[in-house]
Order: C-alpha cells, then sequence, then structure tokens
C-alpha cells in the first residue's frame, strides 16, 4: 500500500502514465523551445519527445487540477502532516516546532514546470482560498495566471454576513 492509498484521498488514476502509446484525455503540451528556432518566438512544438517514457521520483507524473485541490484540503485536514509539521511547512520553515503559528501574509505558492508544461497551486490560508492553474505552455504562465487571481481575491475578500 502506498502512502498516498493510506491517506484516504482518491486521486486521479493519472499518476504515471505510459507514453508509448496514446492516452486518453492526456492533454498534448506545446513549447517555445525549438533547436531550429534560435528565437523561440511564435513556433509552438508538441513536446511529446522530449518527455521520459514514465515518470520518474524527479518528476514526470501527471496531475489534475482536482488532484492537487486534493492535496491542498489533505495538507490542511492534517492527513498528510500533523498540524505541528503542516504549520512548519506553511510558515515556509521560519521559527522552530513549537513557535506559535501565524498565519502567512502573502499566499503560499507552489509551482513546477518544463518545456511545455506549468502548473501553480496557490493557497490563501488568511481567505480560505485555494487556486489551481495548469498550463499546457512553457512556464511562467500558469505561475503569473495564478499570482494574477490570488492578488484580485486578495484585493476583494469575501463579503461578511452582517448581523441584523
Amino acid at each position: 500500500m502506498s502512502t498516498i492509498d493510506s491517506l484516504d484521498v482518491e486521486l486521479s488514476p493519472s499518476v504515471s502514465y505510459d507514453r508509448d502509446g496514446p492516452v486518453e484525455n492526456l492533454a498534448t503540451n506545446y513549447t517555445n523551445m525549438n533547436p531550429s528556432d534560435p528565437v523561440h518566438e511564435g513556433y509552438r512544438w508538441s513536446n511529446t519527445y522530449l518527455l521520459s517514457p514514465r515518470g520518474t521520483p524527479a518528476g514526470g507524473g501527471y496531475s489534475t487540477t482536482g488532484d492537487l485541490l486534493k492535496f491542498d484540503l489533505a495538507l490542511r485536514d492534517h492527513k498528510l502532516l500533523d498540524e505541528k509539521h503542516t504549520n512548519l511547512l506553511f510558515r515556509r520553515y521560519e521559527g522552530g516546532l513549537e513557535d506559535e503559528f501565524r498565519k502567512p501574509v502573502r499566499p503560499l505558492m507552489y509551482a513546477g514546470g518544463a518545456f511545455g508544461l506549468n502548473s501553480l497551486l496557490g493557497i490563501d490560508l488568511d481567505n480560505g482560498y485555494t487556486v489551481v492553474v495548469m498550463s499546457n505552455y512553457d512556464p511562467p504562465i500558469a505561475i503569473e495566471i495564478g499570482r494574477s487571481i490570488l492578488q484580485m481575491l486578495k484585493d476583494s475578500p469575501p463579503e461578511t454576513a452582517e448581523a441584523s
């Protein structure tokens, strides 16, 4: 049983595709990093042959926006780490385990990418928002879009119900 299996969190079955054949419902990723186009401008080509045949611990696994949301919720519900270690992660390792937890001033952002793919998971602990952006284009497109969304949400916090 894997760690994911023991979490009672059902993720999509797309963790590691065999890329030797067609995969249903898999987006084609596009990159500007074409060796025959030194300007890397306006010419998009598929990254299919730039990827390894299977994911490895260093990357190459597949995920969905729903998977990243489930990851965030499992993290907040302390299904991945106990409360002290979750708070340490959310503080970005500042301070120690015994320090009082204070919500970060800015939303937390976790991002990754490679040729033709880019993702961002943004967690706003102050307002309770989670923003997940995935792109099938080169970085930093998902990061830029995610930051813009988080900024818009920060500028327009949720309305609170007033007692009548």
